[in-house]
């Protein structure tokens, strides 16, 4: 059994740490085992679908310059 620790859940609410990013959702959650990479699935824009982000990527403030 592998386990792994999340910054964030599904369904919490983030923000892309590029300045005035739209909020989004995460969606989904993937652990790539080989690389121990965890992916966030987000969802900023609902016509433009997912987009994978790592942890350092997101935020769950916005960043406004």
């Amino acid at each position: 059994m592998v386990q792994f620790e999340t910054e964030f859940e599904i369904e919490d609410k983030v923000y892309h740490v590029t300045p005035e990013s739209d909020q989004g959702i995460v969606t989904d959650i993937t652990y790539r085992h080989s690389s121990g990479i965890v992916w966030y699935h987000v969802t900023f824009n609902p016509d433009r679908g997912e987009i994978p982000c790592r942890d350092f990527e997101l935020s769950r403030d916005k960043i406004i310059i």
